[in-house]
């Protein structure tokens, strides 16, 4: 029987290439090769064939979870921003909703997915008026006391939910976001934030992620689960989609516009970057400890150390040192694993740090 797309029940047509790719699990650790990606011939939604195998290999993943573990304290990671500062990725996001009127008083706020709960301990002192709640299906030891283990004993009328790096994961996010949904008070909004792989190809091969969202599919699983499109931005994170849906119209519910997909493009170029990491000769470091990073360094064991700008991730990473630009050994040649335009602004961050660095193949879409 032919596989069928998971968002529409649409034929689908797999990428057959993609199965010699070594994979990444979201948590950041290496992951083997395997496993089948498609394309929707109704819908154009590129996806992983959620079969029983899928299934098993997720839960396999999840058995194993170990989210931030990169981070001493368990801290979500921080983004850069244009202005050069450091930021957890979810306050930058929540920065968005405060402008957007979120700071009145008195809000009953949930975070979905809430995992160990980092989300909940940004959200609380940025909007200390807000009663704060947390829904996790599969809790580890590490999860905050109080949160919710079952949706029926989730509260009514909740003000703002959200989302941050979940509806990637999950097989059916219309029917995940109808049901949030009936949970929202008539003014309420649900705050998503998902890996954007039209700029970061890096999102195919993480192997627990089962839809690869573009601006325009996310805005359509908001519309056909029945609520609005508030707000969207492809330039709150780098690489990733920010979007606010409203049970409400609004103004800006058209605001999407199609964007060019080419999969056999980005997979060609994934298996690129991974020739050139097997190709680099010993003593060589990986730019960033996140997925292309660990990816990367799963192609070669020969992988000396790591840099990262993010001071909580620096110290080790497994059993190898992670520097910052400053610390690192003077010229030392260094894989930057990002698209071909990000990855020349972080070289000329380490060649002016005394760095050697080597840049991906050329990618002229995302250059």
């Amino acid at each position: 029987m032919r596989a069928q797309c998971h968002l529409c029940d649409g034929a689908l047509t797999e990428f057959a290439d993609f199965h010699a790719l070594p994979r990444v699990t979201s948590d950041c650790r290496p992951w083997p090769a395997g496993g089948r990606l498609a394309c929707c011939s109704t819908c154009g939604a590129v996806q992983k064939v959620v079969d029983a195998a899928w299934r098993d290999e997720a839960a396999e993943v999840y058995a194993g979870y170990a989210l931030y573990w990169q981070s001493p304290s368990r801290a979500e990671q921080s983004v850069l921003s244009g202005a050069g500062e450091f930021a957890r990725r979810s306050t930058r996001v929540f920065e968005v909703v405060r402008r957007r009127g979120g700071d009145a008083s008195a809000l009953r706020y949930l975070d979905f997915g809430c995992g160990t709960g980092e989300t909940l301990r940004i959200v609380r002192p940025m909007f200390p008026s807000w009663s704060v709640y947390g829904y996790e299906p599969n809790p580890r030891p590490e999860a905050p006391d109080g949160i919710f283990t079952r949706w029926d004993d989730v509260p009514p009328a909740l003000d703002v939910v959200s989302l941050v790096h979940v509806l990637e994961h999950i097989p059916d996010p219309v029917a995940t976001l109808r049901m949030i949904a009936e949970r929202l008070s008539p003014a309420g909004q649900i705050v998503i934030q998902v890996p954007w792989y039209e700029v970061n190809p890096f999102d195919l091969v993480i192997a627990d992620h089962c839809t690869h969202f573009t601006p325009t599919l996310l805005a359509r699983c908001v519309r056909d689960a029945g609520l609005h499109v508030a707000f969207v931005s492809t330039t709150v994170v780098q690489k990733e989609i920010t979007l606010i849906a409203s049970r409400a119209p609004t103004a800006t519910d058209d605001a999407c516009s199609p964007a060019e997909v080419n999969v056999v493009e980005s997979l060609a170029w994934l298996a690129e970057v991974a020739a050139r990491a097997r190709a680099l000769p010993d003593g060589f470091g990986v730019f960033g400890t996140a997925i292309a990073g660990v990816w990367v360094a799963g192609q070669r064991a020969q992988v000396a150390f790591f840099i990262d700008e993010d001071p909580s991730r620096q110290g080790t990473h497994g059993e190898r040192p992670v520097y910052s630009i400053a610390d690192a050994p003077a010229g030392v040649g260094v894989f930057v694993p990002l698209v071909p335009g990000i990855a020349a602004v972080v070289a000329q961050r380490l060649r002016d740090g005394g760095l050697a660095p080597v840049l991906p193949p050329q990618y002229p879409r995302l250059s």
